[in-house]
């Protein structure tokens, strides 16, 4: 098996040859692929600073306020701009809204808002056992799919 592998090949191999490899050589691999992504979102950041510069402002004033993708005409292309539209909500002023909705204005707040409760597993750790029991039936753990990296093994003392 060939020890000094290269991306395509490890595009070609089956993942239990990969696997085989010496540990040095996959730390390289991992390395490569590392810097690779770097250098893609370097590459990819820029590029799309550049389609900003071509199109933003003829997207932005075809879109106005809207969300919907604008089409521009370039050449033999047609260009699509899509500029995704992020919401936040300040958490202590919907609060106070909701509170001002129900007790000031009664009216039930259900119907026009969402309660999200979130728990802080670093706390929920630290709380009294018998109030961990009650809260543990609504709790999911789940792990992704483990990552791994090299490290030089350390020099042995001699």
């Amino acid at each position: 098996m060939c020890t000094h592998a290269t991306i395509q090949d490890i595009r070609r191999l089956p993942a239990i040859s990969v696997a085989a490899l010496p540990a040095r050589e996959l730390a390289r691999l991992v390395r490569n692929v590392t810097t690779m992504r770097r250098l893609i979102a370097e590459v990819d950041e820029h590029l799309q600073a550049a389609l900003a510069i071509r199109y933003g402002r003829k997207a932005g004033a075809l879109r106005g306020a809207a969300t919907n993708p604008v089409h521009l005409i370039d050449g033999d292309h047609v260009v699509i701009s899509e500029q995704v539209t992020t919401v936040t909500w300040d958490q202590a002023k919907l609060a106070e809204a909701v509170a001002t909705l129900r007790d000031d204005w009664h009216k039930d707040p259900a119907r026009y808002v969402r309660a999200i409760y979130v728990v802080d597993d670093y706390a929920f750790a630290r709380w009294p056992e018998a109030i961990r029991e009650l809260f543990a039936p609504a709790r999911t753990v789940t792990r992704p799919k483990p990552t791994f990296r090299f490290e030089p093994r350390p020099a042995r003392a001699a």
